[in-house]
């Protein structure tokens, strides 16, 4: 079985959390696949991190000691979830809702035009977004030569 990880920046947006979370309940699962839901705590004061563990125990929350920024927090989390095995990744803000299909819908595009494959070579240089940027880059012109 195949894992994507859903990852959700938060910054002390606890009500635009809870609402995403609520529609990402609702999505369906493509068949083959699991969804692993992570939102990355940014080094909230509103209490968000622990509200949202309490309440959504089906997710994870990677909470952060303080505000890394919008790039830094997904960097941590698109780390996190490689270093779990993840394999698809996506990125949703937290003040979106999620359409019921939108797993399926990206795993079917997944499936279908990006049926990549990373050497361990590879692997081993996506250590930051701008590494996993410049791996796919490669990829992706390699495969239109």
């Amino acid at each position: 079985m195949k894992t994507l990880a859903a990852i959700v920046l938060n910054w002390n947006g606890l009500s635009d959390t809870r609402a995403l979370l609520g529609t990402l309940r609702n999505c369906a699962t493509p068949e083959g696949w699991r969804v692993h839901v992570m939102v990355v705590d940014n080094g909230s004061g509103d209490g968000s991190a622990t509200a949202l563990a309490r309440e959504f125990p089906e997710i994870e929350v990677l909470a952060l000691p303080e505000n890394r920024r919008f790039a830094g927090g997904n960097n941590a989390g698109l780390l996190h979830a490689l270093g779990a095995g993840a394999d698809a990744m996506m990125l949703l803000n937290n003040d979106t809702e999620a359409d019921p299909q939108l797993f399926a819908r990206l795993v079917l595009a997944l499936e279908q035009e990006f049926d990549l494959q990373f050497e361990p070579e590879e692997m081993d240089q996506m250590h930051s977004i701008s590494h996993i940027i410049n791996v796919l880059e490669n990829k992706l012109n390699h495969r239109s030569s």
